[in-house]
């Protein structure tokens, strides 16, 4: 038998040498992969913040550890429509809030709402918890992930014990499931306070929007899924207008098209972007919503 030459051997250590590094190579950017992707989750999924020294904090997260951001399954409901005011520029969303006989606020489904909604629910159910020592108002902000505008007008409740026991405020954002001191949302920007929200003392079931103006549906995977009725070909008429459904990544400003039915001087058409539709909404509750916004554009101008 030949035996291998010196030159064969050294051959096939090198080969060997090469699939070891390979294999610790492949090992080391999986590993940098799985933890890049873990940390991707836990800076931008929302997740529950309850700090315990807040006043009632573990009854108030009961209350609001169920609820959910969503908007989509009251959407769908037949008596849901939209009409177009062309001449004040406005757009109207019909039967977007439920009220009980007593005339509380109903989520669907018990747990799902948007954030005027689930905090009218939060604090329909955290009043009765908090004697005279404590202050419980509605607070307008702006949030640095998804709510970036001012003009979305994201609605939380800030809790204020009274000056005579201390100046201390908290933040419970039943949409985020946050409840801390006001000094630990600096990603928050806060405007207006008021008493009540002028739709729960007016017991009114719709609301109006500039035109230009969203309003949030669902926020899932990092993307706030949004409704919108906007202007056409510089003009908002019954002949230029778009009803659009879009998606707008956390910290990004723009959002594209999901599904967009436009109207072009007259000539109507539809823009759709399957791809990222089923990606965010998955197929079957992407074409329910397909179906509810033809029904609703079946009946505009």
């Amino acid at each position: 038998m030949t035996k291998p030459s010196t030159q064969s051997k050294e051959l096939e250590g090198l080969k060997k040498k090469i699939r070891f590094l390979t294999t610790l190579l492949i090992i080391f950017i999986t590993g940098i992969a799985i933890y890049t992707t873990g940390s991707f989750i836990k800076q931008f999924a929302p997740t529950s913040q309850i700090n315990a020294l807040a006043p009632h904090a573990g009854e108030i997260n009961k209350i609001i550890k169920p609820l959910r951001y969503s908007g989509i399954n009251n959407l769908l409901n037949n008596d849901v429509t939209i009409t177009i005011d062309f001449n004040a520029g406005t757009w109207k969303f019909h039967n977007i809030h439920r009220f009980d006989k007593e005339g509380r606020i109903l989520l669907t489904n018990g747990r799902d709402g948007l954030c005027g909604d689930l905090a009218a629910y939060a604090y329909s159910k955290i009043r009765p918890l908090m004697d005279n020592k404590f202050e419980i108002e509605f607070l307008h902000v702006a949030e640095s992930g998804f709510f970036l505008d001012p003009r979305a007008s994201h609605i939380a409740l800030i809790i204020r014990e009274s000056a005579l026991f201390s100046d201390k405020e908290y933040i419970l954002d039943p949409s985020f499931q946050r409840y801390e001191p006001i000094d630990d949302f600096d990603d928050y920007q806060f405007f207006e306070r008021t008493k009540m929200l002028p739709f729960l003392t007016e017991k009114n079931t719709d609301e109006t929007f500039p035109i230009g103006t969203s309003t949030p549906l669902l926020i899932t995977k990092d993307f706030l899924i949004g409704l919108m009725i906007d202007h056409q070909n510089g003009k908002i008429d019954k002949d230029n207008y778009i009803l659009s459904l879009t998606a707008t990544r956390r910290y990004k400003f723009a959002g594209r098209y999901i599904l967009a039915f436009r109207k072009k001087r007259g000539e109507g058409e539809v823009l759709e972007n399957k791809n990222l539709a089923f990606s965010l909404l998955g197929q079957e509750t992407y074409e329910k919503i397909k179906e509810k916004l033809q029904t609703i554009r079946s009946q505009l101008p």
